[in-house]
């Protein structure tokens, strides 16, 4: 007659340390490997959100600058990485005291690297405002992005007429 309190017929209720470790260490690998391309991919949402912004904007003011015949802009602020849309009473570079409306605040790994609006001679400037006139029109302004995780650098064209911004995956002098 065979003895059950014999350790040869113990049911195994568990796995051993060693069958833990390898487990752990293959789902640790497997995160390590995953976690710099969620950040790219997490960058590149970010540079598609601002794009995707700007379009909304883009569209929106126009429309609204022709239905009630009033001046809008978007502002850039290439110092403090954000941007924000407001009306206008005047068209005046000076004019800062108008109401913040729609910030958006950028990622810190997005810059804004550069600012160009052909109204008027090149400036060098923290803020930049483009404008929308009640015509139906805006600024022609060219904006060069920069994510400093990727390195990628796109540029965005507002063009003064069309409603569709034109995206460029590069940098583009002008």
């Amino acid at each position: 007659m065979m003895n059950v309190k014999s350790p040869y017929y113990k049911k195994n209720k568990g796995f051993t340390l060693i069958e833990l470790i390898v487990v752990i260490s293959i789902i640790s690998l497997l995160f390590a490997f995953s976690l710099p391309k969620f950040r790219i991919n997490k960058s590149r949402a970010s540079v598609a959100s601002i794009e995707a912004w700007l379009s909304l904007k883009t569209k929106e003011l126009k429309t609204k600058a022709s239905s009630k015949k009033t001046f809008y802009a978007i502002n850039i602020d290439t110092f403090s990485n954000s941007l924000w849309t407001t009306t206008e009473t005047k068209i005046n570079e000076d004019n800062f005291d108008t109401k913040k409306e729609n910030v958006l605040k950028l990622p810190e790994n997005i810059r804004i690297t550069e600012v160009r609006i052909l109204r008027d001679a090149l400036t060098f400037s923290d803020v930049y405002k483009i404008f929308f006139y009640p015509g139906g029109y805006s600024d022609k302004a060219i904006i060069h992005i920069q994510d400093d995780y990727t390195n990628i650098s796109k540029t965005i064209i507002i063009e003064p007429y069309l409603s569709k911004l034109k995206v460029i995956n590069d940098y583009y002098a002008f």
